[in-house]
């Protein structure tokens, strides 16, 4: 049996497995957020038991059993799900975007769209240029402030974001593809140090699949920039005109711009340019 502890901002919570083959790596998931152990707001138990027809797995809590599968990699998945929702309704104080988080200088690139969009593919290729990292898909916004927050986890790639970066390919690395294809990714192999701090946004960037397109950054109005960034709101209903107000404040303290590239070295090139055109005391790219 083995327990380990983790944090998100002052919630914690355990992970405790029981008789699990060595090929289901659990610690995958979060490892950024493993802590020392001791009390938390939340315990899960992962277990194998032997039957009759074979292995059966089993997510449980306090109360009891909560999920029960013959099959390691739903567990995990059911177990990732559960850990993500308990860590977004204890931080439901923080307005929610799908979007990935990258911090150069102390300022934010955020990377907003729905699952698909690249958003994972861009901040590893990001992270290889020597940005930090907030997340590669949800984002925390201060409702009163300015600053994102980060939502550490492993990544989830396509094998096609994997062929990219064959140079991330560890035979010793612990590997999790779940039914839909996608892998876990560790971004402490690229840099051990990758979690950025909260930082204030400075550039909304909102990538789209556009293969007849061109290779550049368009600018965006202050309207189409803020119905992409509510589409993409979480928890936007628990908080009402208030969580619209977060938004438009986000949109208009920002350069606000449609990618039109998927050529991670392209975009690459193309943030950095940003990065180094940069004034906080010039206009921003909105209108």
């Amino acid at each position: 049996m083995e327990r380990n502890c983790y944090e998100l901002f002052g919630y914690r919570f355990a992970l405790t497995t029981k008789r699990l083959p060595g090929d289901m790596p659990v610690g995958l998931l979060y490892p950024a957020l493993r802590s020392a152990s001791g009390p938390c707001d939340a315990e899960w138990t992962v277990r194998q038991v032997i039957r009759a027809g074979g292995p059966v797995y089993m997510l449980g809590n306090q109360q009891g059993v909560v999920h029960e599968t013959d099959d390691p990699v739903r567990l995990i998945e059911q177990l990732e799900w559960t850990i993500m929702l308990s860590l977004l309704a204890a931080h439901d104080h923080f307005l929610q975007l799908h979007a990935a988080g990258l911090v150069k200088d102390d300022r934010g690139l955020l990377l907003v769209g729905p699952s698909g969009s690249g958003k994972s593919t861009q901040a590893l290729g990001l992270l290889q240029d020597g940005w930090r990292c907030l997340s590669d898909e949800i984002i925390l916004l201060e409702p009163g402030g300015s600053r994102a927050w980060p939502f550490p986890r492993s990544f989830h790639t396509t094998a096609a974001t994997l062929r990219l970066f064959p140079e991330l390919h560890r035979p010793d690395s612990a590997v999790f593809v779940d039914s839909s294809g996608k892998s876990r990714f560790d971004p402490s192999v690229v840099r051990k140090d990758w979690v950025a701090r909260p930082a204030r946004p400075a550039w909304l960037v909102f990538p789209v699949d556009n293969p007849a397109g061109g290779d550049e950054l368009t600018p965006l109005g202050e309207t189409e920039a803020l119905s992409m960034l509510i589409e993409q709101a979480i928890n936007l209903s628990s908080f009402g005109d208030k969580g619209i107000e977060v938004l438009v404040r986000l949109v208009r303290s920002c350069e606000c711009y449609r990618l039109d590239t998927r050529d991670v070295k392209r975009a690459g090139a193309l943030f950095s340019e940003l990065a180094g055109s940069y004034s906080g005391e010039e206009a921003h790219a909105c209108a």
